[in-house]
C-alpha cells in the first residue's frame, strides 16, 4: 500500500521541481540556439527533455491520484474509529446504568433480611438459633458492603457521583472512626495497635468538605490495613501543608511489591491476588478511594516496602468555611 502522505507530498513537490528545471532548459537552450539556419525542428532538438517532461507529468498525476486515494482511506479510517469510540461510550455508559439499578434493587431485599435477622438474633432464645442468624447478618452485611461499592464505582464511571459539601469538625469525625474500629482490632487484631494522630485542637479543627465520603475513604483504607497488619501498628491522622489538608494511613504489614504497584488502584484487582481467598475483598476499595479524593480536588499516592509496611497518603484543599 502508498507509503503515506508525507511522501506524496515530497513527490509531488519533487516532480514539480524537475519539471520547472527542465522548462527552464529548454527555454533557455531555444533563446540560445534559435537562428535561421537552424533547419532542424523543436520536436528533434528536444526530444529528450520533452520525453522527460512527459514522464514527470505522469509520475505527477500518478501521485496525485494516491494522494486523493489515501486521503479518502485516511478519512473513512477516522470515522469508523470515531463511530467504534462513541458505540464503547455507549455501552459503557449503559454498563453503568445497569449496575446501578441492579444495585437498588438488591438493597431493598437485602436491608429485609438484615433487618429479620437482627430481629431474630435479639428475640430467640435458642443458643443455635442466635447463631444461624448471626452468620445470615454478617453475610448480609458483607453483601452489602460489595453492593455500595458496585454502586459507587457504576456512579463514578457515569459521572453520576454527587459530592455534597459541609461544615463539620475534622478532629470529631476521625474520634468516630477510632472508636469504631477499635473495637474491630482488639477483636479481630489484638496485637495491632491503633494509633491517631491529630493535626490541630478541636477548635481549629473545622473543614468545609463532603464528610461522608471522606469517612469512606478512611474506612477503606484502614480496613485495608487491617486487613494486612497482623502484628505492628496502624496509624491514621493528618498535618496541614501549605494550603492542603494532608492525610495519611499507615501500617506495619506485609507491604506491596514494587511489580503489583500498578495494581493498587485497578479495579477488580488486588496487589495480592494469589492470596484473595485469605483476605478476601472485590478489588475494589483503592480504585473508588482514590476517584472519590479526586472528587473533593485532591491527589492519593502511596509508598510500600515488603515486609515493612505501607502508607497511603491522600490530600484534599483545606478549606474552613464555604466560599
Amino acid at each position: 500500500m502508498f507509503s503515506g502522505k508525507r511522501f506524496a507530498n515530497v513527490s509531488i513537490l519533487f516532480a514539480e521541481a524537475i519539471l520547472l528545471f527542465l522548462s527552464q532548459t529548454i527555454a533557455v537552450s531555444a533563446l540560445a540556439t534559435t537562428s535561421p539556419e537552424s533547419n532542424a525542428s523543436f520536436f528533434d532538438q528536444y526530444r529528450t527533455e520533452l520525453f522527460i517532461i512527459i514522464i514527470a507529468l505522469i509520475i505527477q498525476f500518478i501521485l496525485i491520484s494516491l494522494l486523493l486515494i489515501n486521503r479518502r482511506i485516511l478519512k473513512n479510517t477516522q470515522s469508523d474509529l470515531i463511530a467504534a469510540k462513541e458505540k464503547a461510550e455507549d455501552a459503557d455508559l449503559l454498563k453503568s446504568q445497569f449496575l446501578s439499578n441492579m444495585s437498588h434493587e438488591l438493597r431493598t431485599p437485602l436491608n429485609g433480611i438484615l433487618g429479620f435477622s437482627e430481629l431474630i438474633i435479639v428475640s430467640c432464645p435458642d443458643e443455635k438459633c442466635s447463631h444461624y442468624a448471626s452468620l445470615i447478618k454478617k453475610s448480609g452485611e458483607r453483601l452489602l458492603l460489595i453492593i455500595d461499592d458496585i454502586l459507587d464505582t457504576s456512579k463514578i464511571e457515569a459521572d453520576q457521583l454527587v459530592i455534597h459539601k459541609e461544615r463539620f469538625s475534622i478532629n470529631d469525625m476521625l474520634d468516630e472512626i477510632y472508636s469504631l474500629f477499635k473495637v474491630q482490632f482488639e477483636s479481630k487484631k489484638p496485637s495491632v495497635d491503633l494509633i491517631l494522630a491529630k493535626g490541630f485542637d478541636n477548635e481549629n479543627s473545622m473543614l468545609y468538605c463532603d464528610e461522608h465520603r471522606l469517612r469512606q475513604i478512611f474506612n477503606n483504607l484502614i480496613g485495608n490495613a487491617m486487613k494486612f497488619t497482623e502484628k505492628g501498628k496502624v496509624e491514621f491522622g493528618y498535618n496541614i501543608e501549605d494550603d492542603l489538608m494532608m492525610f495519611y494511613v499507615s501500617d506495619t504489614g506485609i507491604g506491596i511489591p514494587e511489580d503489583h504497584y500498578e495494581c493498587v488502584f485497578g479495579r477488580f484487582r488486588q496487589a495480592h491476588d494469589a492470596s484473595t481467598r485469605k483476605y478476601k475483598g472485590t478489588g475494589l476499595g483503592m480504585s473508588i478511594s482514590k476517584s472519590l479524593t479526586e472528587l473533593l480536588g485532591g491527589s492519593m499516592t502511596f509508598e510500600s516496602e515488603v515486609g515493612v509496611g505501607t502508607t497511603f497518603y491522600f490530600s484534599i484543599p483545606y478549606i474552613q468555611e464555604a466560599e
